[in-house]
């Protein structure tokens, strides 16, 4: 039986190593000292942009190279990371006052203060392309009140907004860089961080040096680390036990058992606070968060029923079973079991006679086509869209499978070209941050364009409340609610497997599948 264990990142202390050995082709001398780590990802990020990216494998390694204002403790607490302290909020809760760290420096060595805080803010919060537009959506303006003094005022209270401040948004950018490279930034990027980016030679290999100007440089071992894009799991298993690697993520479990039968390996699990599923795209005509919010042409979208039939003929754990050994969580809530705004949902489950009888109703002849975009380079994903194939086609859906390279399959995603589109989210604390960004009709990864009225209410009442047992029922009723239309469909939490390298130690491995590095090393003698 799995043992759940939410919310905890692990920090991997690992055995030694023969002497010589390195994790990931770095040579490495005394136990602890500096080395050269290479961690294989499963796919390539789009951009290493923290306001632009829409990747789970960019958010995996920005905590690499980019802090933020904030931070998240194994339990749950949110404490200061690029800030002194936590905000002073004003009583009507509409303005935060941030105290932040004096004497930083950014990678490239200018000053860390106040305005470089509000040139990122700004930026992340009303640029076109950015992705943490909704997010940030409370804010009406960040000034500079001294070099170490940001203050925000928000059109109306936001209880998430610390949290929000504690994830990609609160990632501070050098507005020199910012300056020099425009929107390429992303090519080149550089924040405040234990490591400096060295060089991107191809888009499936990223290159990041230990950083001359980290403040807390003392506690970083690693001379380098190498992001590697190795797309097969089972050939990121074998790099791993060859040690041709030294950390390797999204382990598949078919590939477990011998990484942990291996001496010199070992995996790290983490029960995700992100999810599994797939949009049906609604109201996407012509890109996201772009009125008017039409319907496609297309079956699911014009009906609601249908969209519920779709639903009804999946058994989640089957697919589990099938899929991922049983390894996941069925679900059809964004929120984790373990956040105290949680509601059991109640989940419907496979029920073919239902939705046979919806398919009848709709007086659409049969099968009904579906589209299902996939990432080409996942074959858990190609496996469980294959599954999903299988269980639609008994209630009336033929479904076709097209596999696109991750980015192009994001960009298709954004313009509204899909019927369906399996995704996951790595996953947020505060349950606004995996529910608003789906759903606000102004956001960015809002794919299928949802707009409904009562859910943004519902979704507005719960960000500005601080009551734990009011946002409590809220997000019942917006579960509830996202359930009825089906715009987004949860299926499963993930578990997270991360395999290492008995050399490497350090790691802190963190729920939203984030790594962070600063802490590691590479070991070698016995």
């Amino acid at each position: 039986m799995l043992v759940r264990r939410w919310l905890a990142p692990l920090v991997f202390a690992a055995a030694l190593l023969a002497a010589g050995c390195s994790a990931g082709g770095g040579t490495t001398g005394a136990a602890g000292t500096a080395g050269n780590l290479t961690v294989a990802i499963p796919a390539a990020p789009d951009t290493l942009d923290p306001a632009l990216t829409q990747s789970r494998y960019a958010a995996a390694i920005m905590p690499t190279y980019c802090e933020k204002l904030f931070a998240v403790t194994p339990d749950q607490t949110i404490v200061p990371m690029l800030a002194t302290a936590l905000p002073t909020v004003s009583p009507d809760g509409k303005t935060y006052t941030i105290k932040l760290r004096s004497g930083v420096q950014f990678n490239d060595g200018t000053p860390f203060d106040a305005q470089a805080v509000k040139t990122s803010l700004d930026r992340s919060r009303t640029d076109k392309g950015s992705a943490q537009v909704t997010n940030l959506s409370a804010i009406q303006d960040v000034s500079v009140t001294d070099p170490a003094t940001v203050t925000l005022t928000l059109k109306s209270p936001s209880t998430p907004l610390t949290s929000v401040l504690a994830d990609r948004a609160g990632m501070i950018l050098s507005p020199t860089a910012l300056t020099k490279e425009g929107a390429q930034f992303g090519t080149a990027p550089v924040c405040v961080g234990p490591f400096s980016f060295d060089s991107r030679p191809s888009s499936d290999r990223i290159v990041f040096k230990k950083s001359d100007y980290y403040y807390d440089k003392n506690q970083v071992k690693l001379n380098q680390v190498t992001f590697q894009v190795v797309t097969q799991p089972n050939i990121r298993a074998t790099n791993l036990k060859s040690g041709d690697v030294g950390l390797a993520m999204d382990i598949a479990p078919a590939d477990m058992a011998g990484i942990e039968g291996n001496p010199s390996t070992t995996l790290l699990t983490q029960n995700s606070l992100g999810y599994r599923g797939f949009t049906i795209n609604v109201a996407n005509t012509h890109g996201t968060g772009v009125p008017p919010y039409t319907h496609p042409n297309t079956p699911l979208a014009q009906s609601q029923e249908l969209r519920q039939a779709f639903v009804l003929s999946l058994d989640r754990d089957a697919i589990n079973k099938a899929v991922y050994n049983g390894q996941e969580y069925p679900s059809c809530s964004p929120i984790s079991s373990a956040n105290p705004l949680y509601s059991d949902p109640g989940c419907p489950g496979q029920d073919l006679t239902k939705a046979k009888q919806l398919v009848a109703q709709s007086g659409i002849p049969t099968p009904i086509p579906v589209t299902v975009i996939i990432g080409a380079s996942d074959d858990l994903q190609t496996k469980l869209a294959t599954v999903i194939q299988s269980m639609a086609k008994e209630a009336g859906f033929a479904v076709t499978i097209k596999p696109e390279e991750n980015v192009t399959a994001g960009n298709d995603a954004q313009k509204g070209n899909f019927d369906i589109y399996m995704n996951s989210w790595s996953g947020r604390l505060d349950p606004d941050q995996n529910i608003q960004v789906f759903w606000s009709p102004t956001s960015t990864i809002n794919y299928s364009n949802a707009n409904y009225p009562d859910l943004n209410a519902l979704l507005t009442q719960a960000t500005a409340t601080s009551d734990t047992n009011e946002r409590k029922t809220l997000y019942r009723q917006i579960v509830q609610l996202q359930n009825t239309y089906l715009d987004n469909v949860v299926l499963f939490h993930d578990r997270l497997v991360l395999g290492a390298s008995k050399s490497v130690q350090g790691v802190v491995f963190l729920p939203n599948d984030a790594l962070e590095l600063k802490t590691a090393s590479i070991t070698s003698g016995s």
